[in-house]
C-alpha cells in the first residue's frame, strides 16, 4: 500500500505537500502502479490492499489496536 500510495503521490501530488518532487517515476522511466492499474486503479488496488490487513488482524488479541494502526498509518500517508 504504501509503494502504491508513493506511485499515486508521485503521479497526482504536490510537491509542497508531499515534501518531495513529483513526476519522477516517469522521468526515470519507472513502471509504476499507476502504469499498471491507472490512476483510479490503483486507489482500488491500494484499498483493497487496506482492507485484506485489517481482515487479517481481525482474528488476533487487541484487534482494535492493530486496526487503528493501519488507519493511522495509511490517513497519514494518504494525506
Amino acid at each position: 500500500v504504501y509503494f502504491i500510495k508513493d506511485d499515486l503521490i508521485d503521479k497526482e501530488g504536490n510537491a509542497e505537500k508531499s515534501g518531495n518532487p513529483v513526476g519522477q517515476d516517469k522521468k526515470l522511466g519507472k513502471y509504476t502502479s499507476v502504469n499498471a492499474w491507472g490512476v483510479d486503479g490503483a486507489k482500488v488496488k491500494m484499498q483493497e490492499y487496506i482492507t485484506e490487513a485489517k481482515r487479517y488482524v481481525s482474528s488476533v488479541p487487541n484487534k482494535q489496536l492493530l486496526i487503528d494502526f493501519i488507519d493511522y498509518v495509511f490517513r497519514e500517508r494518504l494525506k
